[in-house]
């Protein structure tokens, strides 16, 4: 009797792993004192794992290419992406895109593309890293 799921076990154990580790070895009590440690130079940081080649990351956007041909926004399942009328450009919400890559694709001028930016968290919604004009 075989049993695959063994080799695919085997195999993934001895590969390191795809995710990013914690950034302090143990959790600290308070991190915010870590974070004061690691700039004074008496703690370390784990560093993060490198972004994959061919991965998908944040959407970028050259607005000087873009004709506004809005194919863009009919392929968009996430509707992350708006029509800005006045200025024949699109609005792209970050925060609402699921890196699908789809808008990618069909992008007659190749105005969008991925990045290898995928760390977007902000507290502002409208902020630069969240919302391309």
């Amino acid at each position: 009797m075989k049993l695959p799921f063994f080799a695919q076990l085997f195999k993934s154990l001895a590969r390191p792993p795809a995710t990013n580790p914690f950034p302090a070895p143990h959790l600290p009590p308070s991190v915010t004192e870590y974070l004061d440690d690691v700039r004074a130079g008496q703690a370390k940081l784990n560093p993060p794992v490198p972004f994959p080649p061919g991965g998908r990351g944040r959407i970028a956007y050259d607005p000087a290419a873009c004709i506004g041909c809005k194919l863009c926004i009919k392929v968009c399942p996430a509707h992350a992406i708006d029509f800005i009328p006045e200025a024949k450009k699109i609005r792209i919400f970050r925060a609402q895109c699921i890196a699908c890559g789809q808008c990618t694709e069909v992008c007659a001028k190749k105005c969008l593309s991925m990045d290898g930016e995928f760390l977007q968290a902000d507290t502002d919604r409208n902020s630069p890293a969240l919302v391309a004009e």
